[in-house]
């Protein structure tokens, strides 16, 4: 009988503890931002949708240039820019916190392969000032 005692102390303990784990991977990722694309793959000429979730408790801003950064996987993550930027580089859009907002652009001329989109934030920066690169965000793979 202390056996079967022992057993079930040990299986409750096995279960906290993976309770707490997932718990605390759900609770650092709502500390985020979040940036996902609408598929998993895309042609050549398609347009991309990206979505950003803002979880952080201050607001996010970016400028129209970090909106095209992309990188590519070639044994490693490489940075590039698919399009060149003409704008100024100030903050243009800001996602308030707990907020979502989306884009879309579209990706022509882009190798294919492994990529993900590269999007350096501002943290709490007003519309109209001069970006500055505060933290970068990464959205999930997708293939073209």
């Amino acid at each position: 009988m202390n056996k079967k005692i022992l057993i079930g102390i040990l299986l409750v303990l096995i279960l906290f503890l993976i309770f707490s784990f997932l718990t605390k991977d759900r609770q650092e990722a709502e500390k985020e931002v979040i940036i996902t694309t609408d598929k998993k793959e895309y042609g050549s000429n398609e347009a991309l949708t990206m979505t950003v979730k803002n979880n952080l408790t201050n607001s996010i801003c970016f400028s129209p240039c970090s909106l095209g950064l992309l990188e590519k996987k070639n044994g490693q993550w490489e940075i590039y820019n698919y399009e060149e930027c003409k704008k100024p580089d100030e903050c243009l859009e800001r996602i308030e916190s707990n907020q979502v907002k989306s884009f879309e652009f579209d990706i022509y001329a882009i190798e294919p392969g492994l990529h993900r989109i590269n999007l350096p934030t501002c943290i709490d920066c007003q519309i109209g000032e001069v970006f500055r690169e505060d933290q970068i965000f990464y959205s999930n793979e997708f293939t073209i």
